[in-house]
C-alpha cells in the first residue's frame, strides 16, 4: 500500500507557498459582514456576527451553555466607532451590552 503522506505533504507545502497573504481590509473604506467565534472576559462564549459599515462596526454575540443542573443563554451586542485605521487593523471605541438568562434545576434531573 502506498503512503499517502508522500503525496499530500508536497501538495500542502506548494499550496502554502503559492498563495499570497490574506488582507482583511485593503482600503480604508472596506466594509462587509463576517462570522466567527468569541469568548468574552465575562464568560460568554459563542458565535459572533459582525457588520463593518466603514463609519461604524457592529458586533452581535449569541452563546449558550447547557449542563445537567443549569443552562444559560446569552446575547451581547457592541457598537464601535473607528478612532484609527490601518491596512491590517483598526482601533475603535464604543459601548456594548450583554444579557445572560440562567435556568437552574436544583434536582439535577433535567
Amino acid at each position: 500500500m502506498r503512503n499517502p503522506t508522500k503525496l499530500i505533504l508536497p501538495l500542502l507545502t506548494f499550496a502554502l507557498f503559492a498563495t499570497g497573504t490574506a488582507a482583511a481590509q485593503t482600503t480604508p473604506t472596506a466594509r462587509g459582514i463576517g462570522v466567527g467565534a468569541e469568548a468574552t472576559l465575562t464568560g460568554i462564549v459563542g458565535g459572533t456576527f459582525v457588520y463593518d459599515a466603514a463609519a461604524f462596526h457592529l458586533d452581535a454575540l449569541l452563546g449558550a451553555s447547557f449542563q445537567r443542573d443549569a443552562s444559560s443563554v446569552a446575547v451581547a451586542g457592541r457598537l464601535f466607532f473607528p478612532v484609527h485605521r490601518s491596512q491590517s487593523a483598526d482601533f475603535s471605541l464604543g459601548p456594548g451590552l450583554g444579557l445572560v438568562h440562567v435556568t437552574r434545576d436544583p434536582d439535577g434531573d433535567g
